[in-house]
């Protein structure tokens, strides 16, 4: 009997199943295992601004509140 592996593995070495979905990169990027492929896609921040702030653990920056000023 031949065991197959099926399922997916995370940037961190976590293992999924089929079907099974997880985030990467403090969220910047979400992935899904599909047929033991893992597909990725990042997260767009939608906010532009000329003075990003760049907050541990969070994805996209936050806008500093003197912009403008």
């Amino acid at each position: 009997m031949t065991f197959v592996a099926t399922g997916c593995v995370s940037a961190n070495g976590a293992h999924y199943l089929n079907g099974e979905s997880w985030e990467e990169d403090n969220s910047c990027i979400s992935c899904t295992c599909e047929n033991s492929v893992k597909h990725c896609t990042a997260t767009a921040c939608g906010r532009q601004c000329e003075a990003p702030v760049k907050i541990p653990g969070h994805c996209c920056p936050v806008c500093s509140e003197d912009e403008g000023k």
